[in-house]
């Protein structure tokens, strides 16, 4: 059982409403487990049995090699439960289903991942309304409300040969440790470590560690190293 944070301290993003880091903040100092860590992972394992139902279905779908249908279905039905207890139900769910969910990330209400793919690192914040396919979040990271994570950019087929009706996503795309990705953003390629992404913003190509981007496409406006010397 991985034990590697807290459930319910994580806050939201601090910076302005499109999610914007503090420029030169650090991520936080590992910490050892706590009795609070004990205690979310002992919750997390009970929610797990009563969850069962739905993640034995996932097992089986995973298992015949098919879609993320099933998936899908379940983050949609628990994303409509609010507060600390849906934050709660979810990281149970996503722990048994998808690639990886640690204990003290925080996936806030509205917010499905539809990919078992997929990966919740370490305190990392997922906040509301937020759409998340076979992307690794990686450790402190933040997405602002209504962030959507896509698989990479080509999703379908060919449209000269007719789009055809299944998802072609066998990328996963990386939302490094310690990113921020701002309101309603929409990301389809890789974010950096410390890297900035604008609200609003269209992530079309790479983004380097510690760059700043915004726009559609999203471009560079600067980098987290060049806003701490001028601070």
């Amino acid at each position: 059982m991985t034990r590697d944070a807290d459930d319910l301290t994580i806050p939201a993003p601090s910076g302005d409403e499109g999610g914007h880091a503090p420029a030169g903040e650090a991520p936080p100092a590992e910490t050892s487990p706590t009795a609070a860590d004990t205690a979310v992972a002992v919750a997390l394992v009970l929610l797990q049995v009563l969850l069962s139902p739905l993640l034995l279905a996932c097992w089986i779908e995973r298992r015949r090699g098919g879609s993320d249908r099933w998936l899908t279905a379940c983050a949609e039905l628990l994303c409509l439960v609010p507060g600390p207890m849906g934050n709660l139900i979810r990281k149970a769910f996503y722990r048994a289903s998808i690639q990886g969910c640690a204990t003290r990330a925080y996936i806030s209400f509205g917010s499905m991942i539809v990919n078992r793919r997929a990966s919740v690192g370490e305190r990392a914040f997922v906040g509301p309304y937020c759409v998340i396919g076979a992307v690794r979040i990686g450790r402190d990271a933040r997405l602002a409300t209504r962030v959507s994570a896509m698989s990479g950019r080509h999703h379908h087929g060919s449209a000269a040969a007719g789009v055809s009706g299944e998802f072609h996503n066998a990328g996963v795309v990386d939302v490094g440790d310690g990113a921020w990705v701002g309101e309603g953003a929409i990301v389809m390629a890789n974010v950096g470590r410390g890297a900035i992404v604008g609200a609003g913003s269209v992530v079309t190509r790479d983004v380097p560690d510690g760059a700043a981007v915004a726009g559609n496409p999203a471009r560079p406006i600067g980098s987290q190293a060049g806003r701490d010397r001028n601070a």
